[in-house]
């Protein structure tokens, strides 16, 4: 999950992979919306946690 970077504004999510896109341009959040779901679940947790 490592190279994954999720971006969460108030119209969408968005995801980028930076091991294959250093700069972070490439919304691919349509392509992967099970990674999507699974990084908004570990970050809901980790915001209950603290």
């Amino acid at each position: 999950m490592s190279d994954w970077k999720l971006v969460q504004t108030k119209k969408q999510d968005e995801l980028y992979n930076l091991a294959k896109y250093v700069g972070g341009t490439t919304d691919l959040s349509k392509n992967y919306p099970k990674v999507v779901d699974l990084l908004v679940k570990h970050w809901e947790a980790y915001r209950i946690k603290g």
